[in-house]
């Protein structure tokens, strides 16, 4: 199966994947999701991309990024540093 790795937008955290965790982890995938550092406006695309690679286990192969509204424009530098198999934004 899959590991779901899950990016909020800005003004948002991991609660806003609650609903969306419990239904991808019963059809047996994995998932990840961490809190970016949204509050530090002085945080550039790049740190935040940092951030969300950091949180990534180091052994999953079949990774499927989902970026939410501003998180469009961090997982894209994300997938230039890990190897994922679809970004869903």
């Amino acid at each position: 199966m899959s590991l779901y790795c899950l990016v909020h937008g800005a003004f948002q955290a991991t609660w806003c994947w609650d609903l969306l965790i419990p239904y991808l982890e019963t059809q047996g995938h994995k998932t990840v999701a961490m809190d970016l550092p949204i509050e530090n406006a002085s945080a550039t695309l790049s740190q935040l991309a940092d951030v969300v690679i950091q949180a990534l286990p180091k052994t999953d192969d079949d990774i499927v990024l989902v970026g939410h509204s501003m998180a469009g424009t961090i997982i894209p530098l994300v997938a230039e540093a890990v190897k994922v198999r679809q970004l869903v934004l």
